[in-house]
């Protein structure tokens, strides 16, 4: 797998990690996983987060538009795979690209 995350750099949330990694015990946590997830849609690297996600098993925040409990989900449909193949699946069948 590769650690490059050249990607992160042209993420639409670069800064606002608050947004993206709220408390669970929060009163405004599912406004801010709502809003973080609304700035994934037209992210031109999701696809790029989410396999990161994916790949590294992230057990918190908002990647590529998916909270970590449904990156946990869509890690077990999948199994553990190699990057390519997984940023392939993600394509097809989470975003349709």
């Amino acid at each position: 797998m590769s650690d490059n995350n050249d990607w992160a750099a042209e993420a639409s949330c670069k800064g606002m990690i608050d947004l993206f990694y709220p408390d669970e015990d929060d009163a405004e946590y599912r406004k801010k996983i709502f809003k973080a997830k609304s700035l994934c849609t037209n992210c031109p690297v999701k696809v790029s987060c989410l396999t990161h996600a994916v790949i590294r098993g992230e057990s918190h925040g908002v990647w590529g538009g998916m909270t970590f409990r449904q990156i946990s989900r869509l890690r077990n449909q999948i199994g553990v795979r190699n990057e390519d193949y997984v940023s392939k699946y993600i394509e097809q069948k989470v975003f349709n690209v």
